[in-house]
């Protein structure tokens, strides 16, 4: 259902939550903006929002968004289904797609959405084993073969991004063990962006390493009371980022200076599309972070490393200890934490810089114009999937972990 009659208290509240984080980022721990700019500041507004419909046998568990301009509504690939959905900006539920199975328009396992500009739409299966394609209208158009067996890089398996012309990006699929260096090699700590073709025949050719990220301190590795090892994500670490379109690969580089930003995108040509860098204002790494860390990760480990049953258990304090030990804690944070190739053309980046309530967001041109970007100021609770030139779409979950799709229309704040 709509949410454009929500009250005007709500849209007080919202209004006085954004000033509270442009007060607390113009004056407090963090200026936020860019050294070097001077940009508009935006908000949003609540406007759309809605959930799965059960009476028509559409359920969302793991949804994704992304917007469909062609239609001016939103497609959802839901991969605890196996389904896309095709929504009005209001909920109307327009057609699905898919199902689980193996046959023609179905999947075995739904990863990734992209639409086209002239709406139609593709579906990566897996790390690339199937693509299929859809009209703007949910007629199958057909599927593309991807990655198999034969693929390969330096002993490790592929994950292909979508097919283009004939050739695919990608990145060697690094096993945890070996990338945390558990397997009598060196850890590793740089990966390849990999293009990958067929040969006329058919045949998978030699993929070729186009440029290299640095992925170092990425992976928590925790060792276990017998020695065994227990991996996550590092929490505050700056390892590079990429994310995929066909023919194209945006790459963020947060390491280096504190509160720099580098994106660099790049074709399956090899061609270096454009280049930016931006300089935001640097954030300390405080004790209270590192300790709410703590505390968040240990309360969710707690119930599985500490039940009296397991023979292997651990006190609280232990696996605390355990667990402060393995955590990467550089000075400062990193300037941001991830990015999204939105639909309007610009690249939304997620920064370190946060109230109780806001999370500060960039958007960048990818154009190649260097001109300063949008500063976007969203609920923390809001985890955008996508962005047009009027509103932000994403997922919000309720109360009781219910996903809901949301898009919120977006304000300039002098406005």
């Amino acid at each position: 259902m709509s949410l454009s009659h929500q009250t005007d208290l709500r849209k007080v509240r919202d209004a006085l939550a954004a000033a509270a984080l442009i007060g607390l980022l113009a004056c407090g721990e963090s200026e936020g903006a860019p050294h070097d700019t001077v940009q508009t500041v935006w908000i949003t507004e609540a406007q759309h929002q809605f959930g799965d419909a059960p009476e028509q046998d559409v359920f969302f568990i793991v949804p994704y968004v992304r917007s469909d301009l062609t239609g001016d509504g939103v497609l959802v690939l839901d991969g605890g289904t196996a389904t896309v959905s095709a929504w009005s900006p209001d909920g109307v539920l327009r057609f699905t797609v898919g199902g689980q199975g193996q046959g023609p328009g179905e999947f075995v396992s739904a990863q990734d959405l992209f639409v086209e500009s002239n709406g139609s739409f593709w579906v990566k299966e897996g790390i690339g084993s199937r693509f299929t394609h859809y009209g703007a209208d949910g007629t199958l158009l057909g599927t593309a073969r991807g990655v198999d067996a034969a693929l390969g890089y330096q002993g490790f398996g592929v994950i292909l991004a979508w097919p283009h012309d004939g050739g695919y990006l990608g990145f060697p699929e690094v096993y945890a063990g070996a990338e945390a260096g558990r397997v009598g090699l060196p850890p590793v700590d740089r990966q390849p962006l990999l293009r990958v073709r067929r040969s006329d025949s058919g045949q998978w050719e030699q993929p070729e390493p186009l440029l290299w990220m640095d992925v170092s301190n990425r992976m928590h590795v925790m060792e276990l009371a017998d020695g065994s090892p227990l991996y996550g994500r590092q929490w505050f670490g700056d390892a590079d980022r990429v994310v995929f379109e066909p023919d194209a690969a945006v790459l963020m580089r947060v390491k280096g200076e504190p509160g720099t930003v580098e994106l660099l995108e790049t074709s399956v040509a090899g061609d270096t599309v454009w280049h930016r860098h931006l300089r935001l204002e640097p954030r300390k790494l405080t004790a209270r972070m590192i300790e709410e860390e703590v505390d968040e990760r240990v309360a969710a480990l707690a119930p599985d490393l500490t039940a009296p049953e397991d023979p292997m258990r651990v006190s609280r304090g232990q696996l605390r200890e355990m667990y402060t030990e393995a955590l990467y804690t550089p000075e400062y944070l990193p300037a941001a934490e991830r990015h999204v190739l939105a639909s309007s053309g610009e690249v939304w980046i997620k920064t370190t810089e946060r109230s109780d309530t806001l999370r500060a967001y960039y958007a960048v041109r990818r154009d190649g114009v260097d001109e300063p970007p949008r500063r976007v100021l969203l609920p923390e609770s809001l985890m955008v999937h996508d962005a047009t030139d009027t509103h932000v779409w994403g997922i919000w979950r309720d109360s009781m972990d219910r996903p809901h799709v949301v898009g919120r229309r977006l304000v300039r704040k002098d406005e």
